[in-house]
């Protein structure tokens, strides 16, 4: 049985935060809805700063995931600080959600996340 990848994880939860906010969807506006919504478990090393930027490792690394789904469509990309969710990158949310319901052995992903992708109305 195959495990959903922790990138599939991360990207799961950006196109999420980005599909619940709607409207001023920044960088700082999908990172934090993922954390006020306790979506994501941190380890130690997710909460430590970067040593060569003022930024917890964590929302680094959500930024760099972002890159990726921005070059794969599914975020717009080309505006700056625009995290918006594509029509392709809604399809991508639908796909993620099944995997994620139906992996009983999430790194990432809280059970928080998943009552909220419970209550996803497509």
């Amino acid at each position: 049985m195959h495990m959903m990848s922790l990138e599939n994880e991360k990207r799961l939860l950006l196109l999420l935060s980005s599909y619940y906010l709607r409207t001023n969807v920044t960088k700082n506006n999908v990172l934090d809805y993922i954390e006020d919504n306790h979506w994501m478990t941190f380890d130690q090393h997710d909460l430590e700063t970067k040593h060569n930027r003022n930024e917890l490792v964590w929302r680094n690394d959500l930024a760099f995931v972002r890159k990726h789904l921005a070059q794969d469509g599914l975020f717009i990309s080309g505006i700056r600080n625009n995290w918006s969710i594509t029509e392709k990158g809604i399809i991508e949310l639908k796909s993620l959600a099944n995997e994620a319901l139906n992996e009983p052995n999430l790194r990432k992903i809280t059970s928080n996340a998943i009552n909220s992708i419970n209550n996803l109305h497509f």
